[in-house]
């Protein structure tokens, strides 16, 4: 095992201990072995999950929304757990809170001296820079969009962001959550974009803040989209409910949609079903020179590349 798993020894250690427990070397599938052991525990049959019922049998007997200044905090105590959460995020923010404190008392168990109050922020976004949260969010997701019920769900709606916002609403999860479950399970071919503008500004810089791909949408045609995607953030942000078009990008009909969600916009780009090509179609660089074309096209998949 690789010391990456944490810079935090009794959090390593307790990594280590994780695996050891449920006989499976990988960090990752141990914790989501753990939180499915749990699902079947609880008897859950489909969504939405409570995490409430699902702490309960983790010892965790009440959650507190409270004035915080962070997102939530597990607190031991002699019978068990207390979870406070902020009670200014929303409800599908709190709940992955939840999830995420469940997560950890899989380490506490194996893993007593873990077992301290411990405010956290930034639940649901941690990278594996920070490997352990990290895991506690991949527990997490498993136990609010468990793979095998979420899977399903994915094959009953068609790709794109009307899909999204049906899976979220179904899944009662965050738009984020939902989107880095399914580019996390690559079930679509896809690319989910997050940018963020402020209110009033006229002039927006169209940089993403956060780029979602699942690998079969690792292409570059994917990879070759800004100015389609830039010029769709524009008319997002001046019109309302999904803006939506296709754009034909090195041959290939690309279909992208956006949405304005409060102080961000998120885009989503899949493939187009096949159509009749018109005669008519739009150039990616439709007014530049072969040579300026290409530097662009550098510059330009640069943004959405590796």
């Amino acid at each position: 095992m690789n010391s990456k798993y944490s810079s935090d020894p009794t959090e390593h250690n307790a990594v280590l201990a994780l695996c050891e427990r449920v006989a499976i070397p990988e960090p990752k599938a141990a914790i989501v072995a753990c939180s499915l052991a749990l699902i079947e525990t609880c008897g859950v049959v489909g969504p939405p999950l409570s995490p409430e019922h699902l702490g309960y049998a983790r010892g965790i007997f009440r959650v507190d929304k409270k004035d915080l200044v962070f997102d939530a905090c597990l607190i031991p105590k002699d019978s068990g757990f207390i979870v406070e959460v902020c009670k200014f995020n929303p409800r599908a923010r709190q709940r992955f809170s939840i999830a995420h404190e469940i997560a950890h008392t899989f380490f506490i168990e194996v893993m007593p001296e873990l077992g301290l109050p411990k405010r956290e922020t930034g639940i649901g976004l941690h990278s594996e820079y920070n490997y352990f949260e990290h895991l506690c969010d991949i527990g997490a997701a498993e136990l609010l969009m468990p793979g095998e019920l979420f899977r399903r769900a994915a094959a009953e709606v068609a790709p794109g962001l009307t899909g999204i916002l049906e899976l979220a609403n179904r899944f009662q999860a965050s738009l984020n959550a939902t989107a880095r479950r399914l580019t996390a399970l690559n079930l679509w071919s896809c690319m989910i974009v997050w940018s963020r503008f402020n209110e009033g500004a006229e002039d927006v810089a169209h940089k993403p803040k956060l780029v979602l791909r699942t690998t079969s949408a690792d292409t570059p045609e994917f990879r070759s989209v800004r100015t389609f995607w830039a010029r769709q953030v524009s008319r997002c942000l001046r019109e309302r409910g999904i803006v939506s078009e296709n754009v034909c990008v090195t041959n290939e009909d690309i279909r992208m949609e956006s949405l304005r969600v409060g102080g961000e916009v998120i885009s989503v780009i899949i493939p187009a079903k096949r159509q009749p090509r018109m005669s008519a179609q739009l150039p990616l660089f439709p007014s530049r020179s072969p040579t300026t074309r290409s530097k662009a096209a550098d510059r330009q998949s640069r943004l959405f590349g590796r």
